[in-house]
């Protein structure tokens, strides 16, 4: 019988801005790391990451968000944005119920995990805040549920599913950062079914979901600029056996993009049952690109 860790959340957690409580080198506010035996974090509480006080200090943010007054506007916090809760190296998580919003970056992060519930959680944050939902990275078996902005980045993971949750605003789910300088990434056995996405500049990977106010609701971008450099990145990651299943819902400028690379081509992508319909006020939409 595996022995697992009951933690319960009820009341709100708040983390603090001031200056002092942060190193340069902070990567997380609350981190729970190798818990081989099990942990589940539920309750109906909140976790306020307050990253109003860092979003004006991010690389590249300051044309982008509202400027900052006094000790942040001044630079005193670090660059480096923490993510607000961390699994690292643990087995048989199980995350619940709890509430978390406003984190400087990733919102909630799995990092070398295997076997990994989420479930009934909401995660809220301004759409102009540059951060990201539910975060994975070299994480396997990992099930999400029935939660809100999920924004999804699964490198180098497996077995990953994700069902009945609700995205936006934000860039709804996303795989990518892979073959980051030269890096090897592996990432398979992702399945989405069941997804709404409203208000989201892009959409998703999946078998079957709605979208509503989408800019652009399935992108393939093998050419994506990090910001950093004005050169597109022509050779990328290998992708194959994609497959998007019954997309339905509205569009506002494009309702596929897929730019593939040249020295590596997409492989097996299927497209089938797409029911895509441009916003009726929008006129300049663009045609699908591949």
């Amino acid at each position: 019988m595996v022995e697992t860790r009951n933690r319960w959340i009820d009341g709100t957690v708040i983390a603090p801005t001031s200056p002092s409580y942060w190193k340069a080198g902070s990567m997380q506010w609350l981190q729970l790391k190798q818990l081989t035996k099990g942990i589940t974090i539920q309750g109906g509480g909140l976790i306020e990451g307050q990253g109003n006080a860092w979003w004006g200090n991010a690389h590249g943010d300051e044309t982008n968000f509202p400027r900052l007054l006094g000790a942040q506007r001044k630079g005193k916090l670090p660059s480096r944005r923490p993510t607000a809760l961390r699994f690292y190296g643990s087995y048989n998580v199980t995350v619940s119920g709890i509430t978390i919003q406003n984190s400087p970056q990733c919102h909630l992060k799995f990092d070398n995990c295997d076997s990994v519930r989420v479930s009934n959680i909401t995660i809220s944050s301004p759409a102009t805040a540059n951060t990201d939902g539910i975060h994975l990275q070299n994480s396997a078996n990992v099930e999400i549920r029935q939660s809100g902005r999920l924004h999804l980045d699964p490198n180098r993971s497996s077995m990953v599913h994700v069902q009945s949750v609700t995205c936006g605003p934000g860039h709804g789910i996303s795989i990518g950062s892979l073959g980051e300088g030269r890096t090897a990434a592996w990432v398979s056995n992702v399945t989405v079914e069941h997804v709404a996405f409203v208000g989201t500049l892009t959409g998703f990977e999946s078998r079957l979901g709605r979208v509503s106010h989408v800019q652009t609701p399935i992108v393939i971008n093998q050419y994506y600029s990090d910001g950093r450099s004005n050169k597109n990145q022509s050779s990328a990651v290998a992708i194959s056996q994609i497959s998007y299943d019954t997309i339905i819902g509205t569009y506002t400028e494009q309702p596929v993009y897929l730019a593939c690379s040249d020295s590596f081509p997409c492989k097996a992508l299927s497209i089938s049952n797409l029911d895509l319909e441009p916003e009726e006020d929008k006129y300049h939409v663009l045609a699908p690109y591949c």
